[in-house]
C-alpha cells in the first residue's frame, strides 16, 4: 500500500514546516506543536519533535499530505466499523435499560417475599404465643381452684374451732359442761391437727417461673438478619465475542482511520 509513497526525511521535514503545518491538530505529546506527518511503523500522528525524539529510526514516515492521499475512497472500513460499533454501543444500551427494569421488578418481588417471611413467621409467634398463654391460663385455674379449696378447708378448720363456745361454757355452764364442751373440743382438735399435718406437705408456695423454649431463645440471641440478596452475573450476547477479547492495542489506525 505504501509503495507509492514518497518517504521524507527529517531534514525535508523541517524545510517543509510552514508548508506542512496547516492543520489545528496539537501534538498530545508536545503542547504548541502541530501535528504534521504520520508514521507507519510506530501508526501514529507525529509533530516535528516527535519525529525527533521517536522516530529517527522509522523507515515510513510520511507528511499529513502524503498519508491523506485518496483518503476518502479508503474511508469503508471505517464507516462498516463505526455503524458496527454504534450497533453494538444501542444493544448494550438497550440491554441495561431492559436489565435496570428487571432488577426494579425483582426488587418488588425480592421485598415482597421478605414481608412474606415476616408475616409468616409473625403468624407464627403469634400462634406459639396464644398456645403457651392458653397453658398458662389452664395453669393458673387449675393452681387456683387448689389454693381456693385447701384455703376453704382450713376456713372450716377456724370456723368450727369454736373458742367462743368454750368460753360460754366457762362463763355459764357447770363444771360437768364445761368437762364434755372441753373434752369435745380437745378431740376435735386433735383431728384438726392429723388433719393439718397431713395436709403440710401439699400446702406449697406456688410461684411462675417462665422458661422460654432454647431453640427461641437462640434464635432472637443469634440471628442478626433475615437474609441477604446476592448478585448473579452471567454472560450476554449483545457484544460480539470479537469486541469482547479485542485489547485495544490490537486495533489499527491508519492516519487517524480506523481499519
Amino acid at each position: 500500500m505504501l509503495m507509492d509513497h514518497t518517504i521524507v526525511t527529517l531534514d525535508e521535514m523541517r524545510k517543509k514546516t510552514k508548508q506542512m503545518a496547516d492543520t489545528d491538530e496539537l501534538c498530545s505529546q508536545h503542547g504548541g506543536k502541530y501535528v504534521e506527518a504520520f508514521c507507519d511503523d510506530h501508526d501514529a500522528i507525529c509533530c516535528i519533535e516527535c519525529i525527533t525524539e521517536n522516530h529517527r529510526q522509522c523507515k515510513m514516515v510520511r507528511t499529513l499530505e502524503q498519508a491523506s492521499l485518496d483518503i476518502k475512497t479508503r474511508l469503508d472500513p471505517l464507516v462498516y466499523r463505526m455503524n458496527e460499533l454504534e450497533k453494538q454501543a444501542v444493544s448494550v444500551v438497550e440491554d441495561r435499560k431492559t436489565n435496570m427494569e428487571d432488577l426494579l421488578k425483582q426488587k418488588k418481588d425480592v421485598l415482597t417475599e421478605v414481608n412474606k417471611t415476616r408475616t409468616d413467621m409473625q403468624r407464627y409467634f403469634e400462634t406459639l404465643e396464644t398456645k403457651l398463654k392458653e397453658e398458662i391460663a389452664q395453669t393458673h385455674e387449675s393452681l387456683s381452684e387448689e389454693l381456693q379449696l385447701q384455703a376453704h378447708n382450713f376456713e372450716h378448720i377456724f370456723t368450727n374451732c369454736r373458742k367462743r363456745v368454750l368460753t360460754a361454757s366457762v362463763n355459764y355452764g357447770s363444771n360437768r359442761d364445761i368437762f364434755l364442751t372441753a373434752f369435745k373440743l380437745r378431740k376435735q382438735c386433735e383431728l384438726y391437727k392429723i388433719y393439718i399435718r397431713s395436709q403440710s406437705e401439699n400446702s406449697l408456695r406456688n410461684d411462675y417461673s417462665l422458661h422460654m423454649n432454647e431453640i427461641i431463645k437462640k434464635f432472637t440471641n443469634q440471628i442478626k438478619s433475615m437474609g441477604n440478596v446476592s448478585i448473579e452475573q452471567k454472560s450476554t450476547n449483545i457484544v460480539p465475542s470479537f469486541y469482547k477479547y479485542t485489547r485495544l492495542s490490537d486495533c489499527k489506525y491508519v492516519g487517524q482511520i480506523l481499519v
